[in-house]
């Protein structure tokens, strides 16, 4: 019989004058949450990505013939991929019969089940129809549903649509009903052709409440709760969609700048918060789940800060938050071939992971499982998050240190729960001296993720203090995840 109990993790950490504080952590085992799905991790690629011969490849980025890129995405967890971006509304962009079916033979290859956007933007519905059509003939067990355009309730992507308008010049929200009409014109022409046919929607961009978006409101909604609000009883629906560059855009900051943003604390307590307050639980409170489709932490990078370790500890942290918060999943946008982007190339046309990569690496080591509910009590004001998850008789916990710079402080966990431990391990998530800068000397559990054979990390053995009780160092920007075998 498992045994229930409450795990304690008591943290202390060395300060700079040699005292000791305490973080305690309280994970609840009494009341686990919900599962986290198993394709939670996504990545998200422009139209145009797919397509022979384009940006920068020689061929089909996305082919079964790609064994790097396949590599990479079953090293990383992926599987979901949603293809999409500005360029699905571009006339010059449209893929090809022949670049879709290179698409389907890497989704099948790579066991993923791709998000298909047809287009919105001067789009004719009766093409679009046909698109849908050959699609769900040939690859409906490789398809995950329809999307219909990108960013509808941004001005630069709907103001060329004469059928798309704004009734008040300007006021980006006003365009809401006729975007709307056309939406529902395509998904109708889709349905006539593909009874069967589901879509997810509405992949807002300016989907929560910033100063410079508050004209994208609609009868004082955002377009994301409009849609919901207009497509929740409609019967084609299998979830809603949204957009999240956390720090919008890099313009103006330094690499300083961005890299602490990146690792602040205040991500977790309010830009997170903001947008699933105010887009995420009325979806939910709809009983549909949502999934963040398109997603970074910057809309834009700069070389040496979005490209760097940094990305690797928020995308570890930014993916736990959203599970623990009920999202069916998050894919992140890789225009190609931007430093925020997860794939990078190298001049040899070679495909490899940038830094973030490794932060969605370790999420799969220890993001599978029953959520479960995490307390801290952090007197000292130390800069880390914890999340726990319960899988069959498997307790994961993952605990990030953002601490970074000449301040930050190292933290030795002790972790004591109301049972003895029968077998723990640990695995780590690290850059060469512990710098939040670095390109290159990242690992996990070890070992570098490279794009040609599977990544295999080391997991290092705990030897209680106690029969009860657990030690483990997490260094200054570092992240640890533990795996605790309970009875």
């Amino acid at each position: 019989m498992k045994t229930v109990y409450k795990l304690f993790v008591l943290c202390l950490i060395t300060a700079s004058v040699f005292a000791q504080s305490r973080v305690t952590i309280l994970i609840d085992m009494k009341n686990p949450g919900g599962e986290i799905p198993k394709n939670f991790i996504g990545e998200s690629f422009e139209t145009a990505s797919i397509r022979i011969n384009n940006q920068g490849v020689k061929g089909y980025l996305f082919d079964s013939t790609d064994h790097q890129l396949i590599t990479i995405f079953k090293n990383l967890g992926m599987k979901s991929l949603r293809i999409g971006g500005s360029s699905v509304d571009l006339a010059a962009q449209q893929p090809t019969y022949a670049d879709i079916d290179a698409l389907f033979r890497f989704a099948k290859s790579a066991g993923v089940k791709v998000i298909y956007t047809l287009r919105l933007t001067n789009g004719n519905a009766e093409e679009e129809a046909a698109v849908a059509k050959y699609i769900w003939k040939k690859y409906s067990p490789q398809l995950d549903g329809f999307a219909i355009g990108n960013e509808p309730d941004g001005h630069i992507y709907h103001i060329k649509d004469p059928e798309i308008y704004e009734t008040t010049p300007g006021v980006l929200g006003t365009a809401f009903p006729s975007y709307l009409k056309k939406w529902r014109k395509i998904a109708s022409t889709v349905l006539d052709s593909v009874p069967e046919a589901k879509f997810s929607g509405p992949n807002t961009g300016s989907n929560y409440p910033v100063p410079f978006a508050r004209n994208t409101e609609y009868n004082g909604k955002s377009w994301t709760v409009n849609f919901i609000d207009s497509e929740k009883n409609s019967g084609i629906i299998s979830f809603f969609t949204q957009h999240n560059y956390v720090g919008q855009s890099t313009d103006d900051k330094t690499k300083e700048e961005v890299v602490n943003m990146m690792l602040s604390s205040k991500w977790d307590t309010v830009n997170y918060p903001l947008l699933y307050n105010a887009d995420c639980v009325p979806s939910l409170e709809a009983d549909f789940p949502y999934r963040l489709t398109e997603s970074n932490c910057f809309s834009g990078g700069i070389d040496g800060a979005n490209n760097t370790f940094a990305t690797a500890l928020y995308a570890l942290d930014y993916l736990h938050w959203w599970a623990e918060h009920k999202a069916l999943g998050i894919n992140f946008h890789s225009t190609e071939w931007r430093y925020n982007a997860t794939i990078r190339k190298d001049a040899e046309g070679n495909v490899s992971i940038n830094p973030m990569g490794y932060g969605i690496a370790a999420f799969k080591v220890g993001g599978h499982g029953k959520i479960l509910p995490v307390e801290i009590n952090n007197p000292v004001n130390l800069n880390i998050t914890s999340y726990a998850v319960l899988d069959s008789n498997y307790l994961y916990v993952t605990i990030i240190n953002r601490e970074h710079g000449s301040n930050a402080q190292n933290a030795d966990i002790t972790i004591k729960s109301g049972d003895k431990y029968r077998n723990a391990k640990v695995i780590y998530l690290t850059s060469e001296n512990n710098n939040v800068y670095a390109k290159a000397g990242i690992t996990l559990g070890g070992v570098e993720i490279t794009n040609h054979k599977q990544w295999h990390g080391k997991w290092a053995k705990i030897i209680p203090a106690d029969p009860d009780k657990l030690n483990v160092k997490v260094s200054t920007a570092t992240a640890a995840i533990l795996r605790i075998q309970i009875e």
